[in-house]
C-alpha cells in the first residue's frame, strides 16, 4: 500500500501527542466559570475559566492528527474495508468514499446493491493491471500514441487494466498519470482509465476503471511519487465529512469529530479554531451560509454597482455616470464639457433642463420632483441606498475588530511577555501569567465581534436592535480591559508607586467580558438562521 516507507513511523506514539490513549486525543473544555474564582485563586484557576470555550459550552470530542497519523487512519480504514469487501486498497477506498467513510452504513448498503462495483469501475481481487503478451503475429495497439506493438518498438512494454481490458504501451501509461499528478491535484486519487468508451453514437466516454495505487507506484517517477501520496491524503481528508483540515495557515494538522451538527469551533493544538460546516476559521455567531453571502460581497463587484447605482446617475447626453454631492439639482457633466458640448440637465428626472418650460429657475425644488414615475425611481434608489449604507456600517465594525486582533495577536502578545517578564524580574512573588491570560480572552472577544456584524446585518429588523444593543456592551468591556492593559504595559517597575492595576482587577474585568459574551450569546445561536 502507498506510504509503505512511513508506515513504520506512522503508527507509533508521536514525539509532541499521545495518540494511543483516546483521551489524549480529545480537546475537551473546562467547566469552570470565571465568576467562581475568589480574589485571591490562583492563575490556574483563571487559566481554566477562561480558556472554555465561550461560544460553545458543549463542543463534541475531538481527534486531533498530524501528517503521519492521517496516513495512520487511512491505512486503517482502507484496510478494514479491503479485508471485509476483497477490493484493493485504492478500490477500497473508493468505495468507502461512496458511504461517506462511514463503516456501518457500507455493511448496511453495500451488499444490498449489486451493481456498486459495476458503477464505481471496481472489480473484486487486489490486482487491478497485468502486462501484456507481445506477439509479432498479433500486434497491439496503443489508442494514445496509436502505435502497434511489437511492431513499431520491440522494447516497448503494454499494460492493460483488468476491469476494462484496454492496454496503453508503458509510455503513455507514464505520460497520463504524471500529467494527473502535476495538474489534477487530489483528483489523481480517484484517476479512471483514459480510453474512450462508445455511447452508441458519434460521442463517447472516458472508461470509468479505476487506476490504483499499485500502478502509480510502478508508472510514475520516483521524485513524483511522494506527490501522489500527498494527494491521496488530501483527498481521503476532503472527502470525509467528519474529518477537516486546521483552518490556520501552515497548520497542516487534520481534526476529527464524529458528531459534526454541534462541530461548530472545534479547537486544533495550535490553538485555531475550525468550523466543521465550511472548514474555516469558526465564525459563531454567524452561520456558514451567512459568511458565504458575506465573502461573496466582499470579493466580488456588487457593492461598487451598487454604490454607483445609488449615488450616480448617467448623463442623458454621452451617459456617463455623474456623482452629484450638493448644491442644486442643475447639472452639468464633467465629459460633455470637456468635449465642448456643454449640457444641462435635471439631477432629479434626468432629463435635459428647460429653461423655458417645466425646470425654468426652479435649480433646487423642480416640479418634476411630483411625478410618480419620478417618485417610483426616486424610492428604488433610497432603497438601494439604505441597504448599502447597512452594508458599509456592518463591515466597517467587521473590519475594525480584525484589524484589532491581528494586532493583539502579534503586537499586544509581544507587549504582554514583555510585561510577565519584568514582573517576574521585580517581583518574584507575583505571577505574571494573568497578563497573558487577559489578552488571549480580548483575542477571544474580538473574534467574537467580528462574526456577530456578520450575523447582525443578516438579522431581520426585528431582531437587529436588541443584538446590536448587546455587542455594544461587550465591546465597552472589551475597551475598559484593553485601556487596563495598556496602562500595565507603561507602568514603570522601578517607579515608587504601584502599578494602575492590580492581579484582582484585570481578573474581574476578564470575568466581566466573559459573562458579557455569554449574556449575547443567549437566544442568538450559530444553528439560528437569521
Amino acid at each position: 500500500f502507498f506510504f509503505a516507507h512511513t508506515m513504520d513511523d506512522a503508527g507509533s506514539e508521536s514525539d509532541e501527542y499521545e495518540y494511543e490513549d483516546e483521551d489524549a486525543d480529545e480537546v475537551e473544555e473546562d467547566d469552570d466559570d470565571v465568576d467562581d474564582i475568589e480574589q485571591n485563586g490562583s492563575c490556574d484557576d483563571f487559566a481554566a475559566a477562561l480558556s472554555e470555550e465561550t461560544s460553545e459550552k458543549r463542543q463534541p470530542k475531538v481527534q486531533v492528527f498530524d501528517e503521519e497519523n492521517i496516513v495512520a487512519e487511512l491505512k486503517a480504514e482502507a484496510q478494514r474495508a479491503s479485508s471485509l469487501l476483497n477490493l484493493s486498497m485504492s478500490a477500497a477506498c473508493k468505495v468507502m468514499r461512496e458511504f461517506d467513510w462511514n463503516y456501518d452504513k457500507l455493511q448496511d448498503n453495500y451488499f444490498e446493491d449489486p451493481g456498486i462495483l459495476d458503477r464505481l469501475g471496481l472489480h473484486l481481487g487486489s490486482q487491478v493491471y497485468h502486462k501484456v503478451e507481445l506477439k509479432a503475429d498479433n500486434p497491439v495497439d496503443c489508442p494514445l500514441c496509436c502505435l502497434s506493438y511489437p511492431e513499431d518498438d520491440a522494447d516497448e512494454e503494454v499494460y492493460a487494466l483488468n476491469g476494462c481490458g484496454h492496454a496503453v504501451c508503458a509510455g503513455c501509461w507514464q505520460e497520463f498519470m504524471v500529467d494527473a499528478v502535476r495538474r489534477k491535484g487530489p483528483y489523481c486519487a480517484n484517476l479512471t482509465c483514459p480510453i474512450g468508451v462508445s455511447t452508441g453514437g458519434l460521442t463517447s466516454k472516458n472508461c470509468n476503471v479505476l487506476i490504483d495505487e499499485s500502478m502509480f507506484k510502478r508508472f510514475l517517477p520516483q521524485d513524483l511519487y511522494p506527490k501522489y501520496e500527498y494527494f491521496v491524503v488530501r483527498s481521503f481528508v476532503d472527502s470525509n465529512p467528519r474529518i477537516k483540515w486546521c483552518a490556520a495557515k501552515g497548520c497542516g494538522r487534520a481534526l476529527r469529530c464524529n458528531d459534526t451538527r454541534k462541530a461548530h469551533a472545534v479547537e486544533c493544538y495550535c490553538g485555531f479554531k475550525t468550523c466543521f460546516g465550511c472548514g474555516n476559521e469558526a465564525h459563531a455567531p454567524a452561520t456558514c451560509k451567512q459568511m458565504a453571502d458575506w465573502h461573496s460581497r466582499e470579493m466580488g463587484e456588487s457593492d461598487n454597482l451598487a454604490y454607483i447605482k445609488a449615488h450616480t446617475k448617467p448623463c442623458p447626453f454621452c451617459s456617463t455616470p455623474v456623482e452629484r454631492s450638493e448644491g442644486c439639482m442643475h447639472m452639468v457633466c464633467a465629459t460633455c464639457q470637456a468635449a465642448g458640448r456643454k449640457k444641462d440637465w435635471c439631477w432629479i428626472c434626468g432629463q435635459p433642463w428647460d429653461f423655458e418650460g417645466r425646470h425654468s429657475n426652479f435649480w433646487y425644488n423642480p416640479p418634476c420632483k411630483d411625478d410618480p414615475q419620478v417618485q417610483e425611481k426616486t424610492c428604488h434608489v433610497n432603497k438601494v441606498q439604505t441597504a448599502l449604507y447597512r452594508y458599509i456600517q456592518y463591515y466597517s465594525g467587521y473590519a475594525e475588530h480584525e484589524k484589532t486582533r491581528r494586532f493583539q495577536v502579534t503586537k499586544d502578545t509581544e507587549k504582554a511577555e514583555e510585561y510577565k517578564r519584568r514582573i517576574t524580574e521585580h517581583n518574584p512573588g507575583v505571577d505574571g501569567e494573568f497578563v497573558m491570560l487577559a489578552v488571549n480572552s480580548l483575542v477571544t472577544a474580538r473574534t467574537y465581534l467580528k462574526f456577530s456584524y456578520v450575523y447582525g446585518y443578516h438579522l431581520s429588523d426585528d431582531k437587529q436592535p436588541f443584538f446590536d444593543w448587546k455587542v455594544k456592551g461587550v465591546e465597552q468591556e472589551v475597551s475598559k480591559l484593553s485601556n487596563m492593559m495598556e496602562d500595565l504595559y507603561r507602568h514603570d517597575m522601578l517607579s515608587t508607586e504601584g502599578p494602575p492595576w492590580n492581579r484582582d482587577q484585570v481578573v474581574d474585568q476578564a470575568a466581566l467580558l466573559k459573562q458579557k459574551l455569554e449574556d449575547v450569546m443567549q437566544g442568538f445561536t450559530v444553528d439560528e438562521e437569521a
